[in-house]
């Protein structure tokens, strides 16, 4: 397998030249949990792993007392991995509003775009390949996500529900498309790639109104973005009840959609009694609370899987994973020895980023979005489960069925963060960042100052958090956005003709009869006679 840049590198790579940032991650281990999807009726219930990934990145910005640093922006994503299908998970993004003050042009982009698209592909790159990937998010405008009372600082940017679901669609596509085998690298001919737009309550024309402009150059035999859900992808069986194949993620619309109709009735074989197709659920999901309220959700999915021709050159059947190890060497999280988890400060990050709003260049009219999660965290059957396990040595004993195996997809030492926590650790930080207040620049410094300090006491390490300094040259283009005529830059008047006046050659003799007035003669008009009044 190749190796891998750290995220350290990547980002120093994107971020803008001399710009000095300071970056924390945190996870967990891969930690059994509860399936995110239905399990079938008189079938096994599925082996889910949980990782969690929350990764800040804060600078000092100017005004700042002692020079302390302030988050910019935070990202966290979670990822389930089954024997089948791994789910990449982009939970929450928040920016604090604090942006930082870039001598850069228009140009060159947003801080915060570029530093999703690298954590997201630095914990995407790995999983692909060995087995079914989909990299999944819900769009949903909120004035803040991560940061308490970020949403009073002047710099803060909110998108609209429509400009957060394109913002969302363009950052992903740049995710996906280097790894497709027909857009990709000629070189990378083994992934094909789809993605998915569901916006419940907008129609397919509607909808492809969000898609990202790359769009255009896809065939239109094959297109690249769809409006559908890719039910059969992640169920993996059509004929399975629409229950099993829509996931169940924390903070999601569609699974309190969920849990309503179970609570209703679930059958014998697994049907709920009102709603008996995918497509009836999503046409049902533009009715709920949350995408009735005036506002648009995005839901999106970017499916991976290897083409044809790699199953047949690994000689591997579609969707099978290459290796497992024995679901028997697992334990409780809870009895993880503090000395088997990674704290080493020289620790590598990988790079996820979701839902946020901007922090961009200060030049940059238009901030990147923030997806918001409320600031009381909801409850969650996924982080209220205390039967949480996680990966350990063998020979660890487990009263748990372990017949069969769960695939080990990816290189758990290549993805440590520079604090692992266990996941009862993990939600205690959560919870404590969401009690923080960012309002202002002086109690922004302060919480960041906490957050740290409390990463540090969870996961018992000396110190938190790394320097990376950018290294990204802006690269000027070789026609000056100022030259640019007015025709080319409105696109509603470009190749519009205005009808003018046609100029008569004098070459061109007119007969006399057609140069004279036509006049009718007096005998074709006729008056109507003027009806004689009666006397009475």
């Amino acid at each position: 397998m190749p190796e891998h840049p750290s995220l350290e590198s990547r980002l120093a790579d994107v971020l803008p030249k001399d710009w000095k940032a300071q970056i924390y991650h945190v996870s967990t281990p891969a930690t059994a949990t509860t399936p995110i999807l239905a399990t079938p009726p008189g079938q096994k219930e599925e082996t889910t792993f949980r990782e969690s990934h929350f990764f800040a990145v804060a600078s000092v910005p100017e005004g700042t007392a002692n020079g302390s640093v302030v988050f910019l922006y935070a990202i966290e994503v979670l990822i389930f991995t089954t024997t089948a299908l791994t789910t990449i998970f982009v939970s929450k993004a928040d920016s604090s509003g604090f942006r930082p003050k870039l001598d850069t042009p228009k140009t060159s982009g947003s801080v915060v775009q570029s530093i999703t698209q690298v954590f997201l592909d630095h914990l995407l790159a790995p999983r692909l390949g060995k087995g079914k990937v989909v990299l999944s998010l819900f769009a949903r405008a909120q004035n803040q996500y991560l940061f308490a009372g970020s949403i009073e600082n002047a710099e803060k940017h909110v998108l609209d529900d429509r400009q957060l679901i394109k913002w969302w669609c363009k950052i992903l596509d740049r995710v996906w498309r280097p790894y497709d085998h027909s857009t990709g690298p000629s070189g990378n001919k083994s992934l094909d790639v789809t993605a998915h737009l569901v916006v419940p309550g907008c129609d397919k024309v509607e909808t492809r109104v969000f898609f990202p402009a790359s769009t255009r150059l896809d065939p239109a035999a094959n297109p690249k973005w769809r409006n559908s859900y890719p039910g059969s992808f992640v169920g993996g069986d059509e004929s399975l009840p629409p229950r099993c194949a829509v996931p169940r993620l924390p903070d999601d619309p569609k699974a309190r959609f969920l849990d309503d109709l179970d609570g209703d009735y679930v059958g014998p074989e697994g049907q709920w009694r009102s709603v008996k197709s995918l497509d009836q659920f999503w046409e049902m999901m533009a009715y709920r609370q949350e995408c009735h309220a005036g506002r648009l959700v995005g839901f999106i999915w970017i499916t991976f899987q290897a083409t044809e021709d790699d199953h047949k050159q690994r000689g591997m059947q579609p969707g099978s994973a290459e290796c497992g190890v024995p679901i028997g060497e697992i334990t409780h999280a809870t009895d993880i020895p503090n000395s088997t988890l990674d704290h080493s400060p020289n620790s590598v990050l990988p790079t996820p980023v979701h839902s946020l709003s901007e922090v961009t260049h200060t030049q940059s009219d238009a901030s990147a979005p923030e997806v918001r999660p409320e600031i009381v965290r909801p409850s969650s059957p996924l982080r209220d489960q205390d039967t949480d396990t996680a990966l350990q040595a063998p020979n660890s004993t487990n009263t748990t069925d372990h017949s069969d195996p769960i695939p080990l997809l990816i290189d758990h030492a290549t993805h440590k963060s520079e604090a692992v926590l266990t996941p009862q650790n993990y939600d205690v930080l959560m919870d404590f960042l969401l009690q923080l207040d960012f309002t202002g620049l002086d109690t922004a410094a302060e919480s960041t100052r906490k957050w740290t300090e409390k990463v540090i006491e969870l996961a018992a390490i000396p110190s938190f958090g790394q320097t990376i300094i950018g290294r990204q040259t802006p690269v000027e283009t070789s026609t000056p956005i100022a030259t640019v005529s007015a025709q080319e830059a409105n696109v509603l008047t470009t190749g519009i003709k205005k009808k003018r006046k046609v100029d008569v050659d004098p070459s061109i003799a007119i007969p006399p009869e057609q140069q004279q007035a036509k006049v009718l003669s007096s005998g074709l008009i006729r008056k109507k006679p003027k009806k004689e009044e009666v006397d009475s």
